[in-house]
């Protein structure tokens, strides 16, 4: 397994809570991006990503400024779940 997808495991609870089912059917594993920018140095934004039918499909969840990477991480998955953003999207949570 690769640090990244690691670190995503552990932010988001586990490999089984990345998975998410689209309205076509398909299962797509998910991460969330932390992401800064030049204009708000000190602001992290998250980003929901999955790649499909290979194009890679982006969507904002929110502010997930924090001290460290894991922390906004968590922060974003946490955001993604509280607010039933993927839901919004009329996709599902794929969770054994």
């Amino acid at each position: 397994m690769k640090d990244g997808q690691r670190e995503q495991d552990l932010a988001a609870g586990g490999n089984e809570r990345r998975r998410l089912r689209l309205t076509d059917g398909t299962i797509v594993m998910v991460s969330v991006a932390a992401r800064r920018y030049a204009r708000t140095p000190n602001q992290c934004y998250g980003y929901l990503q999955f790649k499909v039918h290979g194009k890679t499909v982006t969507k904002y969840i929110g502010r997930v400024t924090a001290k460290d990477r894991a922390e906004s991480l968590r922060i974003g998955w946490e955001l993604l779940r509280s607010r039933n953003l993927v839901e919004s999207f009329g996709w599902s949570c794929v969770e054994r």
